[in-house]
């Protein structure tokens, strides 16, 4: 039984890779308004945690930014220059402060999910597609 729970236990190296990829989201000068926040930190820690070993060595190789501006919920801009942005908009935030933190988490999950399939570098069948995209936060 008990080597039953030493292989399903994460390895070290999937919670090390976790625990990198939250320092870069709390410590970037982008994400200085999520380290202000404890409540929206909640937030990403849950979807960090979410995430499996090969959307934890994309988003460690390919640097992502939520950046806040104005409009609703949330949009995946993909590369310009050499890393990505998720815009992140007021509603996303109330979202994340509320409650529902885990209706927020799942919005931030399909942003990266676009960024992971790389959907603003191809044309994409939308619906076709929408499994593939929630498959990261799951």
């Amino acid at each position: 039984m008990l080597s039953f729970f030493k292989k399903n236990r994460p390895s070290h190296s999937i919670k090390a890779k976790k625990e990198e990829l939250l320092h870069f989201f709390l410590n970037d000068h982008n994400h200085q308004w999520i380290k202000a926040d404890k409540v929206i930190q909640r937030g990403i820690i849950i979807l960090i945690d979410a995430l499996k070993e090969p959307h934890l060595d994309f988003f460690l190789k390919n640097s992502t930014y939520f950046i806040p501006c104005q409009a609703q919920l949330s949009c995946a801009i993909g590369r310009t220059q050499n890393h990505q942005l998720i815009l992140v908009f007021p509603e996303l935030i109330k979202i994340l402060r509320s409650a529902s933190v885990h209706h927020g988490v799942a919005i931030l999950g399909h942003e990266l999910g676009h960024i992971f399939y790389k959907h603003a570098e191809s044309k994409i069948d939308t619906l076709g597609s929408w499994k593939r995209i929630c498959v990261i936060i799951l």
